[in-house]
Protein backbone atom coordinates (compact mmCIF):
# COMPACT_ATOMS: atom_id res chain seq x y z
CA UNK A 1 0.00 0.00 0.00
CA UNK A 2 1.47 3.36 -0.94
CA UNK A 3 0.56 6.69 0.54
CA UNK A 4 0.19 9.48 -1.96
CA UNK A 5 1.14 12.90 -0.66
CA UNK A 6 -0.87 15.95 -1.74
CA UNK A 7 0.36 18.06 -4.64
CA UNK A 8 2.97 20.68 -3.65
CA UNK A 9 2.16 24.39 -3.59
CA UNK A 10 4.27 26.92 -5.50
CA UNK A 11 5.22 30.13 -3.67
CA UNK A 12 4.06 33.18 -5.63
CA UNK A 13 7.20 35.12 -4.64
CA UNK A 14 10.10 32.72 -5.21
CA UNK A 15 8.32 29.79 -6.95
CA UNK A 16 9.70 27.30 -4.39
CA UNK A 17 7.79 24.05 -3.93
CA UNK A 18 6.12 23.77 -0.52
CA UNK A 19 4.29 20.99 1.24
CA UNK A 20 0.53 21.46 1.06
CA UNK A 21 0.31 22.01 4.83
CA UNK A 22 2.89 24.84 4.95
CA UNK A 23 1.54 28.22 5.96
CA UNK A 24 4.80 30.05 5.11
CA UNK A 25 7.12 29.40 2.17
CA UNK A 26 10.02 27.15 3.21
CA UNK A 27 12.51 29.34 1.27
CA UNK A 28 11.47 32.99 1.57
CA UNK A 29 9.02 32.78 4.54
CA UNK A 30 6.30 34.55 2.49
CA UNK A 31 2.76 33.60 3.55
CA UNK A 32 1.24 31.11 1.12
CA UNK A 33 -2.19 32.01 -0.24
CA UNK A 34 -5.00 30.71 2.01
CA UNK A 35 -6.66 29.03 -0.98
CA UNK A 36 -3.53 26.90 -1.49
CA UNK A 37 -3.65 25.49 2.04
CA UNK A 38 -5.78 22.38 2.29
CA UNK A 39 -7.56 23.04 5.62
CA UNK A 40 -8.73 19.44 5.88
CA UNK A 41 -5.19 18.04 5.60
CA UNK A 42 -4.19 16.46 8.90
CA UNK A 43 -0.60 16.07 10.02
CA UNK A 44 0.47 12.99 11.98
CA UNK A 45 -0.79 13.50 15.50
CA UNK A 46 -4.11 14.94 14.33
CA UNK A 47 -3.15 18.63 14.29
CA UNK A 48 -5.55 20.54 12.05
CA UNK A 49 -3.99 23.53 10.35
CA UNK A 50 -5.74 26.87 10.07
CA UNK A 51 -5.45 29.19 7.07
CA UNK A 52 -3.47 32.42 7.47
CA UNK A 53 -5.47 35.35 8.76
CA UNK A 54 -4.98 38.91 7.52
CA UNK A 55 -2.35 40.97 9.36
CA UNK A 56 -4.00 43.07 12.09
CA UNK A 57 -0.99 44.09 14.19
CA UNK A 58 -0.44 47.78 14.84
CA UNK A 59 3.34 47.66 14.35
CA UNK A 60 5.18 46.55 11.22
CA UNK A 61 7.35 43.50 11.88
CA UNK A 62 10.56 42.77 10.01
CA UNK A 63 11.03 39.13 9.02
CA UNK A 64 14.59 38.15 9.94
CA UNK A 65 16.68 35.13 10.85
CA UNK A 66 19.01 36.17 13.63
CA UNK A 67 20.55 33.89 16.22
CA UNK A 68 20.12 35.21 19.73
CA UNK A 69 20.65 33.82 23.20
CA UNK A 70 18.28 33.55 26.15
CA UNK A 71 20.38 34.46 29.17
CA UNK A 72 19.98 33.77 32.86
CA UNK A 73 20.84 36.20 35.65
CA UNK A 74 24.49 37.17 35.59
CA UNK A 75 24.70 36.87 31.80
CA UNK A 76 25.02 33.07 31.68
CA UNK A 77 23.69 31.70 28.36
CA UNK A 78 20.73 29.35 28.75
CA UNK A 79 20.19 28.37 25.09
CA UNK A 80 20.24 29.65 21.52
CA UNK A 81 17.10 30.94 19.84
CA UNK A 82 16.36 32.03 16.29
CA UNK A 83 14.61 35.40 16.01
CA UNK A 84 12.04 35.25 13.18
CA UNK A 85 10.63 38.75 13.32
CA UNK A 86 11.30 41.92 15.24
CA UNK A 87 9.87 45.40 15.73
CA UNK A 88 10.26 48.23 18.23
CA UNK A 89 7.90 46.65 20.77
CA UNK A 90 8.85 42.96 20.70
CA UNK A 91 9.96 39.97 18.68
CA UNK A 92 9.20 36.36 17.88
CA UNK A 93 11.74 33.58 18.30
CA UNK A 94 11.91 29.83 17.82
CA UNK A 95 13.17 27.66 20.66
CA UNK A 96 13.35 23.98 21.61
CA UNK A 97 11.82 24.88 25.01
CA UNK A 98 8.19 25.61 25.82
CA UNK A 99 7.77 28.85 27.74
CA UNK A 100 4.74 29.82 29.78
CA UNK A 101 2.60 32.86 29.06
CA UNK A 102 3.62 35.84 31.17
CA UNK A 103 7.13 34.52 31.90
CA UNK A 104 9.95 37.07 31.81
CA UNK A 105 12.99 36.28 29.68
CA UNK A 106 16.21 38.12 28.95
CA UNK A 107 17.42 37.87 25.36
CA UNK A 108 20.72 38.95 23.79
CA UNK A 109 20.31 39.96 20.12
CA UNK A 110 23.13 40.97 17.76
CA UNK A 111 22.06 43.82 15.42
CA UNK A 112 24.05 46.41 13.48
CA UNK A 113 27.32 45.29 15.08
CA UNK A 114 25.93 45.78 18.60
CA UNK A 115 24.57 43.31 21.13
CA UNK A 116 21.27 44.34 22.64
CA UNK A 117 20.15 42.75 25.90
CA UNK A 118 16.42 43.09 26.41
CA UNK A 119 13.99 41.95 29.07
CA UNK A 120 10.74 40.72 27.63
CA UNK A 121 7.46 39.13 28.70
CA UNK A 122 6.10 36.09 26.83
CA UNK A 123 2.76 36.96 25.18
CA UNK A 124 2.37 34.02 22.77
CA UNK A 125 3.54 30.40 22.74
CA UNK A 126 2.69 27.85 20.09
CA UNK A 127 4.21 24.64 18.81
CA UNK A 128 5.59 24.82 15.27
CA UNK A 129 4.12 21.79 13.54
CA UNK A 130 6.10 22.25 10.32
CA UNK A 131 9.41 21.52 12.08
CA UNK A 132 10.70 17.95 12.35
CA UNK A 133 11.80 18.40 15.96
CA UNK A 134 9.76 19.89 18.79
CA UNK A 135 10.05 23.61 18.29
CA UNK A 136 8.11 26.40 19.91
CA UNK A 137 7.35 29.87 18.56
CA UNK A 138 7.36 32.50 21.31
CA UNK A 139 6.16 36.05 20.86
CA UNK A 140 7.49 38.46 23.44
CA UNK A 141 6.83 42.09 24.34
CA UNK A 142 9.74 44.19 25.55
CA UNK A 143 9.35 45.20 29.21
CA UNK A 144 11.29 48.46 28.76
CA UNK A 145 11.57 50.35 25.48
CA UNK A 146 15.08 50.48 24.04
CA UNK A 147 15.39 53.38 21.54
CA UNK A 148 18.67 52.06 20.11
CA UNK A 149 17.17 48.62 19.46
CA UNK A 150 14.02 50.21 17.99
CA UNK A 151 16.18 52.24 15.57
CA UNK A 152 18.25 49.17 14.60
CA UNK A 153 15.07 47.09 14.05
CA UNK A 154 13.49 49.85 11.94
CA UNK A 155 16.60 49.99 9.72
CA UNK A 156 16.65 46.23 9.08
CA UNK A 157 15.53 45.05 5.73
CA UNK A 158 13.10 42.12 5.74
CA UNK A 159 14.82 38.78 5.40
CA UNK A 160 18.03 39.96 7.12
CA UNK A 161 20.22 37.13 8.33
CA UNK A 162 22.74 37.51 11.09
CA UNK A 163 23.29 33.91 12.13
Amino acid sequence: MSIRSPEPVHCSSCRALNARDNVLCCECRTPLPPAAIDASFRRPGGVRLRPMLPETRARKRRGVQIEGVVVLGGGVARHLVTVWNIHEGGLQFRTPFEYTMGAEVTICIPLDGHRFIVRARVRYVGQVVAERTKTWACGVEFVEPNPALAAAAANLRSGARAV
